[in-house]
């Protein structure tokens, strides 16, 4: 999948906007004012994650913690993985379902 795949996904969840407040060169995706998505950076996509979903794809090696919002459960996912990443595990979901906030 590439940018503009991960964007039609991140799009169609019910109220998600786009955004770009880190600049052009960044895709950040929202709901209810939330960031739960961003594309762009270092090559990749970095998303919120339950704590299950983050604990899976970083110990497996499938995703790296993202840089600067790790704390809060984000992974990354370089471009080249995320198909298959997306795939094999449901780790997309609604941020309003999130019990953590971004």
């Amino acid at each position: 999948m590439d940018w503009a795949g991960v964007g039609k996904v991140c799009l169609a969840l019910p109220a998600a906007t786009l955004d770009h407040p880190f600049g052009d060169d960044h895709d950040t995706d929202r709901v209810g004012g939330k960031m739960f998505a961003m594309v762009g950076g270092p090559g990749g996509v970095s998303f919120k994650s339950s704590d299950i979903a983050c604990a899976v794809l970083t110990e497996s090696g499938k995703a790296a913690p993202a840089p600067c919002l790790a704390r809060a459960r984000w992974v990354h996912l370089p471009i080249r993985r995320i198909g298959a990443t997306m795939s094999s595990a449901r780790i997309w979901r609604s941020p309003m379902q999130s019990s953590r906030s971004a």
